[in-house]
């Protein structure tokens, strides 16, 4: 007698689906829907069903609208089925991680928001002593990355708040929330696209170089992860960007780069940025 194909079988499909090139939504969608209809109880969706489904969601690159409004269907029929005690297909710790991606995307739609949402109440169900549920590295890079995407000049507010809960969280022993090189770059993101986007002030130049620098200083500091090439080219970006340009900013620039050569984190993109901002400094 030949294997009957169950949840695991079309979990594998689906899961091929959503990493491969193209857009596999419908088929995702058809194949989910036959599972529903299905009479074995053994091919009947799970929560990794769903996550599969959300991640195609989270991959679509041109309705971002139409994707957030069908992963809100989605999550909120897994939390009902939750209530009404079925736990095969309640939301797990990637489910909310795939939601907050979808609403990063949504920019100007109140994404960020509806990401730190999710974050919090995950937070909660965390504290509240659901192991099963914590909010990881993933969780908190993610909503600082909603946030550096949001036309709002308390972005940067948000994004450093995150970063010291995502902090307190691992010191306080969620061994999953430890901050790493993405999650630094993912902040420091968010300090070049406040200072791109014109809301610093001159007065608060001074504050953005030294938070800066410190970001630096932690991530290099750090046995866990170190700062790459991203970072640097990010950070000279920031500093190229500021409405000052004087001298304290080209020495500030120099210190970076000369940590850039000593880390060899060097690359094509940052000798780009420096030609077109500062050339005087290559």
């Amino acid at each position: 007698e030949h294997a009957k194909p169950n949840c695991r079988t079309y979990n594998t499909v689906l899961a091929t689906l959503s990493s491969a090139k193209g857009d596999y939504l419908d088929d995702a969608e058809s194949l989910v829907e036959e599972m529903l209809k299905a009479k074995d109880p053994a091919v009947r969706p799970n929560s990794i069903t769903y996550n599969c489904l959300l991640n195609h969601l989270s991959n679509t690159k041109t309705d971002t609208v139409s994707a957030g409004i069908r992963s809100r269907e989605i999550f909120s029929m897994m939390k009902e089925h939750q209530k009404q005690g079925n736990l095969k297909v309640a939301p797990l710790s990637e489910t909310y991680n795939v939601m907050m991606k979808i609403a990063s995307r949504n920019v100007g739609e109140g994404g960020a928001q509806r990401a730190e949402v999710l974050l919090c109440e995950l937070e909660d169900l965390y504290k509240a002593g659901d192991s099963q549920l914590r909010p990881t590295t993933v969780s908190y890079t993610t909503c600082i990355t909603a946030w550096a995407r949001e036309d709002n000049e308390l972005k940067l507010v948000k994004a450093n708040d995150l970063m010291e809960r995502m902090q307190e969280a691992y010191t306080s022993g969620n061994r999953h929330a430890r901050p790493n090189a993405m999650s630094y770059n993912a902040l420091l993101s968010c300090y070049r696209n406040v200072v791109s986007a014109g809301f610093i002030r001159r007065s608060d130049q001074q504050g953005i170089v030294d938070s800066v620098s410190m970001l630096l200083r932690e991530m290099r500091k750090s046995d866990n992860y170190r700062p790459n090439q991203a970072t640097y080219t990010t950070i000279v970006k920031i500093l190229v960007n500021l409405p000052v340009q004087d001298e304290r900013i080209d020495t500030e620039i120099k210190k970076v780069l000369a940590l850039c050569r000593e880390d060899r984190q060097s690359s094509e993109q940052l000798v780009r940025v420096l030609s077109r901002a500062a050339p005087h400094l290559m």
